[in-house]
């Protein structure tokens, strides 16, 4: 079954050195999903240093992936 999030996999080029992304398939990882409370596919969790930050349930387009990765970006660099 291909991945609901394909044709947004460029996004990890685009934000390469600045965001890390993993894909997870919680069939084989059922803890992972029972410990997000993932349950609705495509799920994507935004984490920073360990702790999730946002979690998006359900297909998002990709430009409200760039806009809500943008922000995230922005809000974390003027935090230092």
């Amino acid at each position: 079954m291909p991945c609901p999030l394909s044709g947004h996999e460029d996004l990890a080029k685009e934000y390469e050195g600045r965001i890390k992304f993993v894909m997870i398939d919680i069939e084989k990882e059922h803890e992972l999903a029972d410990k997000y409370h993932i349950l609705l596919l495509p799920a994507v969790l935004i984490f920073k240093e360990s702790e999730p930050m946002e979690k998006l349930l359900g297909f998002h387009e990709r430009w409200a992936l760039q806009v809500l990765l943008d922000t995230l970006i922005a809000k974390t660099s003027t935090l230092h």
